[in-house]
């Protein structure tokens, strides 16, 4: 159904190659980043558990309001949790699939600095679907680490 309102607002299309003057990085989440020297190149396809973002130039992208507070919101559902249950997991994967829906629903955001969050969001909707519907306590708590380590990455790269 997520994935059906991103197609109604247009929010399908792959990130278009990084123009002069972006900076590319490709890299897991959480983990050392490799700078793709000739501007313009576009980052290989990322790999399951890498995110392919990039920079403004060589600053983070502004967000929208709605945006950047349901991030901090996310932020302070997920910081330090450890899920001790299959139940608590879904139920975490519940509240982060609310806000994601609610960020998608309000976020204003155009242009290359959407785009880009369009990268970030396309890996993150598929690990919050999955923690809604995990059944194995140890596989709950290693995606739980990693949103986390998403979230890491994501505040490197929007402000």
């Amino acid at each position: 159904m997520l994935y059906a309102l991103l197609v109604s607002v247009g929010c399908t299309s792959p990130a278009p190659p990084a123009p002069d003057g972006l900076t590319e990085i490709s890299g897991s989440a959480g983990g050392a980043a490799e700078v793709e020297a000739a501007p313009g190149a576009v980052a290989p396809s990322p790999q399951p558990g890498e995110l392919a973002l990039r920079l403004d130039g060589t600053e983070k992208w502004a967000l929208d309001d709605t945006t950047r507070a349901v991030m901090a919101e996310t932020h302070a559902t997920l910081d330090g949790v450890i899920p001790r249950s299959v139940e608590e997991a879904n139920a975490l994967g519940d509240a982060l699939q609310d806000q994601l829906d609610r960020l998608i629903q309000g976020c204003t955001m155009e242009g290359a600095a959407h785009d880009e969050l369009h990268v970030f969001l396309t890996a993150w909707m598929p690990e919050v679907k999955a923690l809604q519907s995990t059944t194995h306590e140890l596989g709950a708590r290693a995606r739980v680490l990693r949103l986390q380590e998403m979230l890491h990455t994501f505040d490197q790269f929007f402000a």
